[in-house]
């Protein structure tokens, strides 16, 4: 969601694709193929088809007018340089926020405001993005960033639509916030790959990702993963024709114990506790 290169690889792959998010989806591939030397409104077009058919996504917004915009402003994708967070960011967040949604949702548009807020701290955000960006739905994203409202981590500005409509419908909507703490780019915690449960991670809970080693959890299709520092994550794979990304489980917790979602080979869930988990590793 930051950076846009690595956005438009992950969509190229067939990854994250959503319809809340296809007029962004389209933009950005758009971008890309006119990188790549598409420099008519035609030779777009025809990509856009090309990827679609390639990766089962019905496009169902006008592509023309999207092409058209590319190459009118000459849009090249946005690679903003490496994010950075602070120990004085951090502290802030520690501060204002005791939960992990809240203390997520804080960090996430930190990162966002450090890249794209002006000199008065505003930008726009989708929020449906955001959701996306996060594994959450719009619900949940809405009920964090009013609580980060509430305690004026962020001010709402206003809402406007963006300038793309389809059979009468906006196709997206995009906010105006203002964040209330210092967007300075520097600290020694960096965001990689728009891995921001990563950066989460490794704030929060000193997971020192760039040394964890994953092991493959037996009698689960292959599909999940539990880590030297006990956390779990689902790995890429292909479901009904779509991909989807690898992805960082949030654990729940009873009392010293943390807890884990599966669903195993018959298609069951499963909730089992981290320390199993561990012990089926070893015993495969």
């Amino acid at each position: 969601m930051i950076n846009e290169r690595v956005e438009v690889k992950q969509y190229l792959k067939g990854n994250n694709l959503s319809r809340r998010i296809e007029y962004r989806i389209c933009l950005l591939l758009s971008k890309w193929f006119y990188e790549q030397g598409c420099t008519t409104v035609e030779a777009i077009r025809t990509q856009l088809i090309q990827w679609a058919k390639a990766n089962n996504f019905y496009i169902t917004i006008a592509m023309n007018p999207i092409a058209a915009r590319v190459i009118r402003h000459h849009m090249k994708l946005l690679d903003y340089g490496p994010i950075k967070i602070s120990h004085e960011d951090v502290s802030i967040i520690k501060k204002k926020f005791d939960s992990h949604m809240e203390r997520l949702m804080a960090l996430s548009l930190l990162c966002y405001g450090k890249a794209y807020a002006d000199t008065k701290g505003e930008f726009k955000l989708s929020t449906s993005m955001l959701a996306i960006w996060l594994g959450i739905n719009k619900i949940t994203a809405k009920k964090y960033l009013a609580a980060l409202e509430d305690m004026e981590y962020i001010l709402p500005v206003e809402a406007s639509n963006v300038n793309v409509w389809y059979q009468k419908e906006p196709v997206n909507t995009l906010n105006l916030y203002r964040i209330n703490v210092p967007t300075r780019n520097a600290g020694p915690y960096i965001l990689k790959e728009n891995d921001i449960h990563q950066l989460y991670s490794e704030i929060f809970e000193g997971v020192d990702t760039s040394r964890e080693v994953w092991y493959p959890i037996p009698g689960y299709n292959d599909w999940y993963q539990i880590s030297d520092q006990r956390r779990v994550r689902v790995c890429q794979r292909t479901v009904g024709g779509r991909n989807y990304p690898a992805k960082v489980l949030r654990l729940s917790q009873k009392g010293n114990q943390s807890f884990a979602y599966l669903y195993d080979e018959k298609g069951k869930q499963r909730k089992i506790s981290t320390a199993k988990l561990m012990d089926m590793v070893r015993e495969a």
